[in-house]
């Protein structure tokens, strides 16, 4: 439940700035929801469109007439004649409302600042950071979680190696294709200190700021530019002429850097002994995906993002606490430990959560009965890892 395809629209929804300064942009504050930007796979590793595209999506069509009138006969003008056409009943039903539009990724991104996008089809597997309040096209795998250790990882040789052999190629080019369930939920992320995601985090946010600092200065560039000349750096290629003004204006010697030190990190955290060929990796990914599925049958499975996941995957299993009127605050009661990992997070973020003031390991360990103190600190540890938690001045934890 962290990573979609980005909407499918059918029907001509994308505006330009202007047309959507015509539309009342600038006037009206709600229709910075209706007129998000947007984005393709293009507009990431291209050079970007600037557009935007009209999202009704949790609106009814009399609603939107009413509070919107001028995007309403737009859509009305541009969109409904199309999919009047349209074989499938729920798109000509629901004509103004994109085809796909994707709530699942909706309800993942609620929360985010930013989340990370990468390509369906591109010739390189690159992720990056964007603003939550950008509408990802189909073109674009959007992944939502906001930690740029979760950037760091994707974006390591590790994964990328385990994307081109899982993902598959399509297209004129045969280009190399990203998915949602071949490459992403199979990947098994590295189980990590929170001085590894602390460090893997920075090297992340420096790759993902330089670039982004880099384009900002010289449109003429793009990722694609840019990755081709890292690709003729890496091979030892002279470069020359264009190449060589793209290195320079680039500064890809320090976009490869900073790849390199992201790998170290990535490969440090798995505790593999470099240098790996492209084969061990797949071997070892491969070894750690069975570990993965033997601990899952047994109960333990090691989330991205706890707090999210752990309520859809099964609502029902999370553990009852007794909330009822006592002179005992949550954070004081003891439970009893569950047998699984699943319901020992959510009765460990429950407490943290519910509790008047921060508590410290042994405080949380005496107030579960049957719990060993080591487990309970590897799930604070993980939760302060993945911003769910955070630990005082006293090195007590609160939600």
């Amino acid at each position: 439940d962290l990573s979609y395809m980005g909407v499918k629209l059918v029907g001509e929804f994308v505006v330009t700035e202007a047309e959507a300064t015509a539309l009342g942009l600038g006037s009206d504050p709600a229709l910075e929801e209706v007129l998000p930007r947007f984005m393709n796979g293009r507009d990431m590793v291209g050079r970007p469109r600037g557009v935007r595209v009209i999202d009704l999506f949790g609106l009814d069509v009399r609603e939107v007439r009413d509070r919107f009138p001028a995007v309403y006969q737009r859509v009305l003008d541009r969109v409904k004649p199309e999919r009047d056409q349209n074989k499938r009943a729920a798109y000509r039903d629901r004509w103004w409302i994109h085809a796909e539009p994707r709530a699942g990724f909706r309800e993942a991104r609620n929360g985010l600042t930013r989340y990370i996008i990468t390509p369906e089809v591109s010739k390189h597997r690159v992720f990056a950071f964007v603003d939550a309040d950008v509408l990802p096209d189909g073109a674009l795998i959007a992944i939502a979680t906001d930690s740029a250790y979760h950037l760091g990882v994707l974006s390591s040789r590790i994964h990328v190696v385990w994307s081109l052999a899982s993902g598959g190629r399509m297209g004129v080019g045969n280009d190399p294709r990203y998915t949602s369930t071949k490459t992403f939920q199979p990947f098994p992320f590295p189980v990590v200190s929170p001085e590894q995601v602390a460090e893997i985090a920075r090297c992340a946010e420096r790759l993902d700021a330089h670039r982004k600092q880099v384009l900002a200065a010289h449109p003429q560039l793009s990722l694609t530019i840019i990755y081709n000349v890292l690709d003729e750096l890496r091979s030892g290629i002279l470069l020359s002429g264009r190449s060589r003004e793209v290195y320079e204006l680039g500064q890809v010697a320090i976009v490869r850097e900073l790849h390199d030190e992201i790998d170290a990190v990535v490969i440090a955290a798995y505790g593999w002994n470099g240098p790996l060929s492209d084969v061990e990796i797949l071997q070892n990914l491969v070894d750690l995906n069975e570990d993965r599925s033997r601990e899952e049958r047994s109960g333990e499975v090691r989330f991205l993002r706890p707090e999210f996941q752990l309520s859809k995957v099964n609502p029902s299993a999370a553990p009852e606490l007794d909330l009822e009127e006592t002179d005992t605050p949550v954070g004081e009661q003891s439970f009893e430990w569950p047998a699984y990992m699943i319901d020992r997070a959510l009765m460990l973020k429950g407490i943290l959560t519910s509790a008047a003031r921060p508590l410290s390991a042994d405080e949380l360990a005496l107030r579960l009965r049957g719990a060993r103190r080591a487990e309970v600190v590897a799930l604070l540890d993980t939760f302060v890892a993945l911003g769910q938690a955070r630990t005082t001045e006293e090195g007590r934890f609160a939600a």
